[in-house]
């Protein structure tokens, strides 16, 4: 009698733990389960994802940057002598799904352009800079570059004839900036590359030599990805080879801006 009743007891004990063992698998697959579910839902490079814009947003920001630029001509023309109201324009499409979009216009002995960032957020001026005729948008990991490069004759920096100096800028884009991260530059004489030297943050130059002036633009005109770039003179005649002319006339500004969002 007292076997069967241990026997009873062991059976009823392995029964308990068997349970046991069951609901404990089960609530294990269910926690993997709701784990799975919420990295399906929440992938880590989400943030990452940019967002395109639509071609109402397009018009849009066309729209309210050519409002914003005529303000700023009423500005520029007013503290400028020998600017005419023809704008070049482009854009370049940045990794976030913005724009940064140039309008640049003729100034004396040079370029000047306008720098604006266009995107879900709407328009921001990033500010006005002296320039050339060259830009190109470099993309170096996951951030984007602007250089341009800035011809200038010998009469425009107090030279000698057959004098030429040429300058590279380099700016980070930023949300809310251009970030000068490098500026260099070389005279040339007769075609010949006669110095070398680079700028601080404060606009003065120190000579250097060939090798660390190599040195320098090499760090984003190499490790960086050219993705798009332009040339406003081609022919090399000193003039912006297209343009509109935008005083008084917004809808042409408009359409000119516009068509450079592709």
């Amino acid at each position: 009698m007292q076997k069967i009743l241990q026997n009873n007891i062991l059976k009823k004990l392995s029964f308990a733990l068997l349970i046991c063992l069951l609901l404990s698998g089960c609530t294990s697959n269910n926690i993997v389960s709701d784990a799975s579910s919420d990295l399906i839902l929440l992938p880590d490079d989400a943030e990452e994802q940019s967002v395109s814009l639509s071609d109402a947003e397009k018009k849009a920001l066309s729209s309210q940057l050519a409002e914003k630029w005529l303000e700023k001509w009423a500005e520029i023309s007013a503290e400028k002598e020998m600017v005419k109201a023809e704008a070049s324009i482009f854009s370049f499409d940045l990794t976030d799904g913005g724009y940064l979009t140039a309008i640049v216009y003729p100034s004396y002995k040079t370029n000047s352009a306008v720098f604006y960032r266009l995107s879900e957020s709407g328009v921001t001026e990033y500010g006005e800079y002296n320039c050339g005729s060259q830009f190109e948008l470099l993309k170096n990991s996951s951030e984007d570059y602007l250089h341009f490069i800035t011809q200038y004759s010998g009469s425009a920096v107090g030279t000698t004839y057959g004098t030429n100096e040429i300058d590279d800028e380099y700016f980070r884009v930023s949300e809310s900036s251009l970030e000068p991260v490098l500026h260099v530059g070389r005279q040339e004489f007769d075609g010949n590359t006669v110095s070398w030297f680079s700028y601080d943050l404060n606009n003065n130059s120190s000579e250097i030599s060939a090798e660390e002036y190599a040195e320098l633009n090499a760090q984003y005109s190499q490790d960086g990805e050219a993705v798009f770039s332009i040339n406003l003179d081609k022919d090399g005649d000193r003039k912006n080879d297209t343009f509109c002319s935008f005083e008084d006339n917004s809808e042409e500004l408009s359409s000119a801006i516009m068509a450079s969002l592709k």
